[in-house]
């Protein structure tokens, strides 16, 4: 069974893909539920597509095209929020962890001291 972002060869892999962007489809947070709704009908209508009609072709490509910004959508939601990164694969990125906050040292100004000033009187 192909994983998201594994090449898809035979039919079986073809369903098994659809039926597994229809779940996640169902689950999907409001933030990208529009998005993973234009990438899941993407993914149906290639399943559907005739190799040897040019026509049909083109028209999963030019579907592919229109999906673009919304496969970058998903994609960025998914490692903000989850820290996995699909547009390779799942490639689960290491925790995000804020560095050490480092304080700055105090730092004194040396004061300078006026020298006193004498006056001398000569007779």
């Amino acid at each position: 069974m192909p994983e998201i972002g594994m090449s898809i060869a035979t039919q079986a892999e073809v369903s098994a893909m659809v039926t597994r962007y229809q779940k996640l489809l169902s689950a999907a947070p409001l933030a990208i539920e529009s998005d993973l709704e234009v990438l899941t009908n993407l993914l149906k209508k290639s399943a559907q597509v005739d190799p040897s009609d040019p026509k049909s072709i083109q028209e999963v490509a030019d579907l592919a095209y229109a999906a673009n910004k919304s496969a970058l959508a998903v994609s960025a939601w998914t490692k903000d929020t989850c820290a996995v990164d699909i547009s390779l694969g799942v490639n689960i990125d290491p925790p995000r962890v804020a560095p050490p906050t480092t304080i700055a040292p105090t730092t004194t100004v040396p004061m300078t001291v006026p020298l006193a000033t004498t006056t001398t009187t000569v007779p």
